[in-house]
């Protein structure tokens, strides 16, 4: 049986390495792998196809998704939008649902945010795949995310999501939680807090990171906020 230490990665505010630094002995895994991680483990296992997650989770679920025959369903950041959206479909068609923070809940457990059960079940995937924790994340494409913020002193925040829905129209738009815009390899998504008087920023783009996209957005931010 494969073992490891396990050491959640937060990162810092302004950015997210994707794959940061581990010792032989200790297997570092980012906060924003595990969705994607216990996505790729729920999936294939039972009836239930769909993943409940924010507009602020990683786009590598989505692949991860697909792969499967799954479908990634988005809700507005914060614990509560999960568990809320649960509420709309039968527990059943539910594979997984939870946060790029690592908070997850599963059809299992009734839907409860568990660290333990999560940790379990990573455990259980490395052991029935014969495989270390290290490898399993290793045959994942590469995903780079970006985060920052800007002071709120404005309450221009509508014609702010606006503008910038104008100015990235080639893109495909949700308007959730503020405003995500997608394209084929790379998002953004701009949202205010709901905790501090702030709008936070966060790019993500498959390979490397998409500092050029993230710079423009934050400098079009910070012209109104």
């Amino acid at each position: 049986m494969a073992r490891a230490n396990l050491r959640i990665y937060r990162g810092p505010e302004t950015k997210t390495p994707v794959r940061p630094a581990s010792t032989p002995a200790t297997v570092t895994v980012n906060v924003g792998e595990v969705l994607p991680l216990l996505a790729d483990y729920q999936l294939p296992r039972g009836e239930g196809k769909l993943i409940i997650t924010n507009v602020s989770t990683t786009a590598l679920v989505d692949e991860i998704a697909l792969h499967h025959g799954g479908e990634v369903v988005r809700v507005a950041v914060g614990r509560q939008a999960a568990i809320d959206a649960l509420s709309i479909y039968r527990p059943e068609q539910i594979a997984l649902a939870g946060e790029g923070t690592g908070a997850i809940m599963m059809p299992q457990f009734r839907f409860v945010y568990d660290g333990i059960v999560s940790m379990l079940a990573v455990l259980s995937m490395m052991r029935e795949r014969g495989r270390k924790l290290s490898e399993i994340i290793a045959a994942y494409p590469k995903y780079s995310i970006l985060k920052g913020q800007v002071p709120l002193v404005t309450h221009r925040m509508p014609a702010l999501l606006a503008a910038l829905r104008e100015t990235y129209a080639d893109g495909r738009a949700s308007v959730v939680d503020g405003l995500r815009v997608d394209w084929p390899d790379r998002w953004f998504h701009v949202r205010v807090s709901q905790t501090e008087p702030v709008v936070r920023i966060i790019s993500e783009r498959r390979g490397e990171a998409p500092r050029e996209l993230h710079d423009a957005v934050i400098e079009q931010v910070r012209s109104f906020a």
